[in-house]
């Protein structure tokens, strides 16, 4: 478990407003059951999975909205696969 307080839905629309993909991208992170934390200047989406937990980094203002969404959601994708061959 983090020691940080996720945001919610609304919060990620109210951050990423200018960001539409990178926006979309949170929202399918938040309903997949990521936690998505402030972390300084940005932001950190760690992954449901239990005990050793994958994490991202999420951009406020991404160079690249499209390629930091794809990025983002590639982990999303990824991520229980991984941990699978951990167990």
């Amino acid at each position: 478990m983090t020691d940080c307080l996720p945001i919610t839905k609304a919060e990620a629309s109210r951050i990423w407003k200018g960001s539409k993909e990178t926006k979309n991208a949170v929202h399918a992170l938040i309903d997949a059951g990521w936690e998505v934390c402030a972390q300084g200047k940005h932001y950190r989406a760690y992954c449901p999975c239990e005990g050793v937990r994958a994490s991202t980094r999420v951009s406020c203002t991404p160079q690249n909205d499209g390629s930091h969404a794809r990025r983002l959601l590639a982990v999303k994708d990824r991520c229980p696969s991984r941990h699978q061959l951990i167990h």
